[in-house]
Order: structure tokens, then C-alpha cells, then sequence
């Protein structure tokens, strides 16, 4: 099997960008950061008439709008995400590696989102992305500090190939089971999003025998 020099790859995934993204995304905009879904199930400001948990005794099913919640609970509650590992088709020339290094990279990208730390997109970001910058610069937001996450579940990751070259669009569906908003200064929950199902855009490139982001898109950050 030969390669393609990497300024063909290049070219191919920047056309792989423009093509893919156009049909992958149509009707949604292409604004190249997150954009806001429309939550499945979404809490009311009301506050709620139950008791309060003690602390150290809350529960996911305790956290409503209004609630006030110790922070050691919500540490407990919305641990440390891991830092995935990339998967051993991240160097496999195959639609099969597309789909596996495209889901890396949107766990990935989930985890420096929860984590709040924007030097791991340098581990995937190869100079080769058009976005990737303001996809990196979100993680640190005022915005989303306020915000803690659940891990996503995947329900079907699909690829298409490029017209050439070594690239495919990739998109990912998904569902957010649980997402919460803090106040500014405190630990009351001000929004909370439940079973939120999204969808993330990927275009990927095969350069210097690995799969690279080319173009990201994120239908799951709930701002």
C-alpha cells in the first residue's frame, strides 16, 4: 500500500473538509466551535420541596436546579475523567482506524473539556486542523468552568470517504446522560441537561502514518 506524500495528504484533508463538513452538516452551520443542542430533558427553576441530602450522601438523582451541593460531593459525584489512550488503528491506513482515531479524538476532546486543560488537544492536533484552535481555546472559558459532565455514550460512529486521498468524514452519535451548570461564585445548580443526544463532526487525515484531525465540529456542549 503507498501513502501520499504529506502535502498531497494536506491538500486532501483541507478538500475532505470543505466536501464533508458541507453534507455532514447541513442545515446545521458550520460556525467550526460547539454549539448549543436541544436538550432531550431539561430541569425547571423550581426549587425542590425534598429534603436535603447530608453531606457525602448526595446522589446523581438529587441534583436538581436550585440545589446547593457540598463540593466534596460533587467531586464524588463527577470524578477525574482518564486520559484515554489512543487506540492501536490510530497507525492503520483503514475506514475501521477513521472511525477508531475520530472517537479518540472526541474523548479526548471531552476529557480537556470536564478537565479544563487545552494542552491535550497537542497530542492529536497536528498543525493539520482548521479549528482545532477554537475547539482549544473553549476548554478554558469562563463558561465552561462553571459546567461538570458525565462521559458520553456512543450509539454509532459512521465514516464516508474523501473524493481522494486518504481521509474520511466521520460522525459520531451520541448522548450526554447528564450535564450541570454552577453558579458563579458557589455550588447551587443553576441548569441541568439530562439525556441530551448530540452529534460530533469529524474530518480525518492518514499523515506521516497516522490518522490527524482535519476539521472538528461539536453538537454536544450544551453552550
Amino acid at each position: 500500500m503507498t501513502f501520499s506524500t504529506r502535502p498531497l495528504a494536506r491538500v486532501s484533508i483541507a478538500c475532505a473538509a470543505a466536501a464533508l463538513t458541507l453534507s455532514a452538516c447541513s442545515g446545521k452551520g458550520s460556525t467550526g466551535g460547539p454549539t448549543t443542542p436541544t436538550p432531550s430533558a431539561s430541569a425547571s427553576a423550581s426549587t425542590s420541596a425534598e429534603a436535603t441530602p447530608a453531606p457525602g450522601e448526595w446522589m446523581l438523582e438529587d441534583l436538581k436546579v436550585g440545589a446547593k451541593v457540598p463540593k466534596e460531593d460533587l467531586e464524588r459525584l463527577f470524578p477525574k475523567w482518564e486520559v484515554p489512550e489512543p487506540p492501536a488503528t490510530l497507525t492503520v491506513l483503514s475506514e475501521q482506524g477513521a472511525k477508531d482515531a475520530a472517537l479518540y479524538f472526541d474523548t479526548l476532546i471531552d476529557t480537556s473539556m470536564a478537565e479544563r486543560k487545552p494542552d491535550y488537544f497537542n497530542r492529536i492536533d497536528s498543525g493539520d486542523c482548521n479549528n482545532c484552535d477554537a475547539v482549544r481555546a473553549a476548554t478554558t472559558t469562563a463558561e465552561n468552568k462553571k459546567w461538570h459532565y458525565a462521559p458520553a455514550e456512543i450509539h454509532e460512529v459512521t465514516a464516508d470517504p474523501a473524493p481522494r486521498g486518504n481521509a474520511y468524514g466521520v460522525k459520531i452519535s451520541r448522548t450526554n446522560p447528564l450535564s450541570i451548570r454552577l453558579g458563579d461564585s458557589d455550588t447551587t445548580v443553576k441548569e441541568l441537561l439530562k439525556d441530551t443526544d448530540s452529534t460530533s463532526y469529524y474530518v480525518v487525515g492518514f499523515i506521516d502514518g497516522q490518522w490527524v484531525p482535519g476539521f472538528v465540529k461539536l453538537d454536544h456542549l450544551p453552550w
